[in-house]
């Protein structure tokens, strides 16, 4: 499901009261899947079914759902969601990304609550919006665009998760010498991934251990919502890695 519908699950729990997405996303449903199934007009068993079984019309379907699913809890245009589709790479028109705005509305209700809510944090005399950013130590945004607003609430509750994980790892890594994580080098942090260099042969229990510090930092920032976190061990980074593991159930390199 990833960081953002997570950290957007639990802003509507916080602010709406709503628990629908975060019950979906805790009980293992793939968002994408949900809203690509009510296009459809299909059962989401059903969908995941023939997802499974290779059909190409269902995997189309969940791939266009990322535009909606990712641009519209942010107060994106149907217009600008044209382009942002493109770069997701699916071709939509504005009739048909209004068509989507549609189905995504139907599919979570609380999505188009969220943004009327939104609606209600302006500053009548600026004509912009200040909010507290959930979530975070009481870090205050003013002056805000009503796009950056929709935005800011879940994509700044996800900068603070993140943060803290990325926080709590490194300090393992340099001062707990009994850690599997001590003296290993974070090398990169890009949006919600954490790329480490390890030793060959260290790289299951390293990554077993930065993977319990993420989840324990994911469950306690995000209380409603409980996210996964994938591990991958790679001779070098590609979108393309899979997880191997050996017959004793630990993870190998992937090497392409």
């Amino acid at each position: 499901t990833g960081l953002e519908l997570g950290t957007f699950a639990q802003v509507l729990s916080w602010k709406l009261g709503s628990k629908h997405m975060a019950d979906m996303i805790t009980g293992g449903m793939d968002l994408h899947s949900v809203t690509a199934a009510k296009m459809l007009d299909l059962s989401y068993d059903d969908f995941r079914e023939r997802l499974k079984a290779g059909d190409e019309k269902c995997k189309d379907a969940r791939q266009l759902c990322k535009a909606p699913n990712f641009g519209y809890p942010g107060g994106m245009s149907a217009k600008t969601l044209v382009k942002f589709a493109r770069a997701q790479g699916a071709t939509v028109s504005v009739a048909k990304a209004v068509e989507l705005k549609k189905n995504w509305s139907r599919t979570f209700p609380e999505g188009p609550a969220y943004l009327r809510w939104i609606n209600h944090l302006e500053n009548k005399k600026t004509e912009r919006y200040d909010f507290m950013i959930p979530g975070s130590p009481g870090i205050f945004r003013a002056g805000a665009t009503y796009c950056s607003a929709a935005n800011g609430h879940f994509q700044g509750l996800g900068a603070q998760v993140m943060k803290q994980a990325g926080w709590e790892i490194m300090l393992e890594s340099w001062t707990d010498p009994t850690s599997p994580l001590y003296g290993i080098g974070m090398v990169l942090f890009i949006h919600d991934e954490f790329i480490f260099e390890i030793p060959v042969g260290k790289q299951h229990a390293v990554m077993v251990r930065a993977r319990e510090v993420l989840l324990r930092v994911l469950h306690r920032m995000l209380p409603d919502v409980n996210l996964d976190a994938d591990m991958v061990a790679m001779a070098y980074w590609s979108k393309d890695a899979k997880m191997m593991y050996n017959k004793n159930g630990e993870l190998e390199i992937w090497n392409g």
